[in-house]
């Protein structure tokens, strides 16, 4: 599944990348792209984090069908280079907390 959609022409192709700044062309909600879904039947979802607010909350993501975004700023928030997540061996993760 690509993670292409049409520029503001409507011609062009645009990839959207996590840590994209975009923007929300219908409600004009704007943020960093800090996720992907690929629906089984072609439809790709983009979650989007606003920044912090003045009042120092961290406002609520949502999440907007792709073609709907429009990029801001390209990596305004750049990927960590380190392995994060993944599978892991459950039973050995359990010993190893229950040992503690």
């Amino acid at each position: 599944m690509s993670n292409k959609v049409n520029n503001k022409e409507g011609n062009t192709m645009t990839t959207i990348n996590l840590g994209d700044e975009v923007k929300d062309v219908v409600t004009g909600f704007q943020g960093v792209a800090i996720a992907k879904c690929d629906w089984l039947y072609g439809c790709t979802r983009i979650t989007v984090q606003p920044p912090v607010g003045k009042d120092g909350k961290v406002p609520d993501n949502y999440t907007f069908d792709m073609p709907s975004l429009r990029i801001i700023k390209r990596a305004k928030v750049k990927r960590a280079s380190n392995d994060t997540g993944g599978s892991q061996n459950d039973r050995a993760a359990l010993r190893q907390n229950v040992s503690r």
